[in-house]
């Protein structure tokens, strides 16, 4: 049996004002569809604007105090050269502030072959010597032994004394001695050192490998410099802390010849 619709809805007229409303609802999803991308793409692109902002103001504050690190590390150069030690100065320049101190300790990684010195203050006493710091302490071509030149000076005359040490001594075949000391936690090895009143300053040297250093005493009298330099705006903050050793000559310098005169060839 056929049911009975109505006669209006094959009106021309019906069916013309029925696909208009269902295109009204497709145009409105489009819209709605458009709409929702671009509030999408707009929100991204300010979110990658204020990224970026953040990100060149981060670099400038972290620039500025890494120039302050710079003007410290030269602040203390030319204190130097003038046979003066910078201690306790703290500099502010265009919001960015940095302070220089000294420490009687050392505690810094020292690169294989390469020498840091330490002037002592020409009384006898100890020197204690910590190296490879939370390493495996199985012997292996990386183990660090440390040389030890000694400088003196007597009646005006100036000579040094080596001492070596490696914990790998027997696996090497060098003749070094064996460290005897008992290390701290979170140390390898320790070595203690009697220094004499004529001693005037020691140069340490890492041999095979590179290691992390701490060198303390009641004799030392400047171990390192210290710069802390700090920059910040309103939005972020930036912190520098570097360790600077007291300037040395060039290790192959520990081996050179001096002379107060002329030296003649036999």
């Amino acid at each position: 049996m056929r049911k009975w619709q109505p006669s209006y809805l094959f009106s021309p007229k019906y069916q013309a004002t029925s696909q208009r409303g269902q295109v009204g609802v497709i145009i409105i999803l489009i819209m709605v569809v458009l709409l929702t991308i671009g509030i999408s793409i707009a929100t991204r692109t300010v979110t990658q604007q204020k990224i970026s902002i953040e990100q060149e103001e981060s670099t400038k504050v972290f620039n500025a105090a890494e120039t302050a690190v710079e003007k410290a590390l030269n602040d203390i150069f030319e204190a130097e050269r003038d046979n003066t030690i910078l201690d306790g100065e703290t500099v502010t320049v265009e919001g960015t502030q940095y302070t220089v101190s000294t420490s009687e300790i050392l505690n810094m990684q020292i690169q294989e072959s390469k020498s840091v010195a330490i002037p002592t203050t020409e009384t006898a006493g100890i020197v204690t010597i910590d190296w490879e710091f939370e390493q495996d302490a199985t012997c292996n071509d990386d183990s660090p032994a440390l040389l030890v030149t000694i400088f003196s000076e007597s009646a005006g005359e100036i000579s040094a004394r080596y001492l070596a040490y490696d914990p790998c001594y027997s696996e090497r075949g060098n003749d070094f001695e064996d460290p005897d000391g008992v290390a701290p936690e979170g140390w390898n090895y320790r070595q203690e050192i009697n220094l004499t009143s004529n001693d005037t300053e020691l140069h340490i040297t890492p041999l095979y490998g590179s290691t992390r250093l701490e060198i303390s005493g009641t004799n030392i009298q400047t171990g390192q410099y210290s710069v802390a330099s700090r920059s910040q705006d309103l939005r972020s903050a930036k912190a520098i802390n570097v360790s600077r050793s007291i300037p040395s000559a060039p290790s192959f310098m520990n081996y050179a010849l001096f002379s107060g005169g002329s030296i003649a060839k036999n």
